[in-house]
């Protein structure tokens, strides 16, 4: 929770180490020195305080750079990182001047513009935008990347555990994935190895990678004379034939054979 009085310690001070920020934002040395390097955040701290001189980070700083990972891993353009950073800092500070719980919480809903070079910053209080939104946006919890940030915050100057906010993996509902084998395309090798039936351990990776190959190219745009660009040669095509009709082929008796034992056994 926000500290209730005006004036925050944990915000305004300097008093957390480099430790303390990999350890809140879940990040290594050299992504935070990537983040500093290309300022995708601006601090109020010194950005390099000297030789000699230990680098000391305010809770805002902190915050600011949770929110630069987090949106990081969204997708969200690292260039505009610092502007949402400043905006997640400022309802923090908002928040501790009104003394108390705010009167809505708050997400940022964001998404390119149609030139893709800028994006919009749409705010969304209480699930309700305050301008029209398009079907499809990136969703940013406000408050609650700022509750979870200030919570690790005050464990550390208490010393005390810094809480995990971690969710859990949600099961895969791909259909190609192997854990589901919806298409009944998979199997185990003589060394236990997940492969595609009717392919080796070996020719399965072969294949996979043909088969991404083969996407991209048909998924390109020409350029701007109209041409494209060559993705998988007429030789790796013809390879990826051989292999895709031969697991297919091994995939359709294995789904003859599945049902004639169920038949079977009915």
């Amino acid at each position: 929770m926000m500290n209730e009085h005006p004036y925050s310690p944990l915000l305004d001070e300097p008093q957390f180490s480099r430790d303390d920020v990999f350890n809140v934002c879940g990040i290594s040395s050299g992504v935070l020195k990537g983040i500093l390097d290309r300022k995708q955040v601006l601090l109020a701290t010194e950005h390099n305080p000297g030789t000699g001189r230990r680098r000391m980070f305010t809770g805002s700083d902190v915050l600011k750079i949770n929110t630069a990972v987090t949106a990081g891993t969204i997708n969200f353009p690292l260039r505009w990182a610092y502007l949402l950073a400043d905006q997640v800092v400022t309802r923090a500070n908002t928040r501790r001047s009104a003394l108390g719980e705010p009167e809505h919480r708050l997400k940022y809903a964001f998404y390119p513009a149609k030139d893709g070079e800028d994006w919009a910053i749409v705010a969304v209080r209480d699930d309700e935008p305050v301008a029209p939104l398009p079907i499809a946006v990136q969703l940013l919890d406000v408050d609650r990347l700022i509750d979870e940030t200030l919570a690790k915050l005050n464990a550390i100057v208490d010393e005390q555990p810094i809480p995990s906010f971690e969710i859990p993996e949600v099961a895969s509902t791909d259909p190609w994935a192997p854990e589901n084998d919806f298409f009944h395309a998979w199997g185990l090798d003589d060394q236990g190895r997940r492969c595609l039936v009717g392919l080796t351990h070996e020719e399965t990776g072969e294949y996979l990678n043909l088969q991404d190959l083969w996407i991209k190219d048909r998924s390109q745009e020409p350029d701007s004379e109209g041409k494209m660009r060559v993705i998988i040669s007429d030789a790796q095509e013809a390879r990826r034939d051989v292999l895709s009709e031969r697991h297919e082929d091994a995939r359709l008796h294995r789904l003859a054979k599945e049902r004639a034992e169920k038949h079977n056994a009915q």
